[in-house]
């Protein structure tokens, strides 16, 4: 940078104590910037676990509906039964709740009568899942849920 004293330039440069301020003027503005890339990255990894548990409820809630599509007579009882068959371990968190690990992640799959009509001698038409989706088996993180009405066939 040419510096001009009493009008004639000077070629003396850059001194130290300018090379330092331009120095630390970019690491500030560099370090200030870093927490942002550390921040997107993390809701970058966020988001994509939440996906993945999301796509992982929906596809055990798409395979339920399947088997409840192509079955002759459904209700609470079949729909159990043919989940346990799926590998399926009942889960004591929940009444009529069936887990699994899958993926990585531990699903649970929860089945629920609901009546339409309020006559307590007639079996209820309506079937309630539930799907959750964990990060483990500890059931400390629930990372997804989905839940769904479905007919019963008689």
């Amino acid at each position: 940078m040419k510096k001009y004293l009493f009008g004639t330039p000077s070629n003396k440069g850059l001194t130290l104590v300018e090379i330092i301020v331009s120095l630390a003027l970019l690491s500030i503005i560099v370090l200030s910037i870093i927490p942002l890339f550390i921040h997107s990255a993390q809701a970058n990894k966020n988001s994509k676990e939440m996906m993945d548990a999301t796509l992982l409820a929906q596809t055990e809630l798409e395979n339920i509906v399947n088997i409840n599509d192509h079955a002759e007579q459904s209700n609470l009882e079949y729909m159990y039964d043919v989940i346990l068959q799926k590998g399926y371990k009942k889960d004591e968190t929940c009444e009529n709740c069936l887990g699994i690990n899958k993926d990585g992640h531990y699903i649970i799959v929860q089945l629920k009568n609901i009546s339409k009509n309020n006559h307590p001698n007639e079996s209820p038409t309506l079937g309630k899942i539930v799907i959750k989706v964990y990060q483990n088996d500890q059931k400390l993180e629930q990372e997804s849920q989905m839940e769904l009405v479905i007919p019963w066939k008689k």
